[in-house]
């Protein structure tokens, strides 16, 4: 899976907490980031890597890898430096996704009650309160996506018609 299609993926899972539960925006979005994190580096990287990436998530997630002391690191989890500067490089290169996460999770629910208002002008006959969170929420995204210019349109309806089939089955497509 593509990296801003991972962060889509991690991004949905945030709106849909934050509408079915009473969560606090920061700490649904910390919990979704190292998610993020931890999914990523789990599919990239052999499991060799995996303790020294759960120990840079859990100690220097905050800072995006920044000022990470690599041979300090690599002592205490007696390790060599060359893995722990191959995690953080990757750990790095995941920081703009992450980045892009809380772009659409703040944006998308700073803006929800106008994209909620656009919804139910489009769809009339949908009313926006008793569509499925799933839906509701892939379509804010998708909202979202397209009135900032974050993403062309055509990208971002495909992104929302796969994140629907994805979680809430082929009848969501629609």
């Amino acid at each position: 899976m593509k990296g801003r299609r991972r962060a889509r993926h991690a991004a949905l899972q945030a709106p849909y907490e934050l509408d079915v539960t009473s969560h606090p925006l920061e700490g649904v979005l910390e919990a979704r980031t190292l998610e993020f994190l931890r999914s990523a580096s789990a599919q990239a990287l052999d499991r060799t890597h995996r303790r020294v990436i759960e120990c840079l998530i859990e100690e220097h997630a905050a800072g995006g890898f920044v000022g990470v002391p690599t041979p300090e690191v690599a002592v205490r989890l007696k390790t060599d430096l060359q893995r722990v500067v191959a995690a953080v490089e990757f750990l790095r290169g995941l920081v703009p996704h992450v980045e892009y996460i809380g772009s659409i999770v703040r944006g998308v629910w700073r803006s929800r009650d106008a994209i909620d208002r656009v919804v139910g002008r489009i769809a009339p006959e949908w009313p926006v309160a008793q569509m499925s969170p799933i839906d509701r929420n892939v379509l804010r995204i998708a909202l979202w996506e397209m009135a900032t210019d974050s993403a062309p349109t055509r990208v971002a309806i495909n992104e929302a018609v796969e994140l629907a089939r994805l979680f809430n089955g082929e009848a969501s497509r629609r």
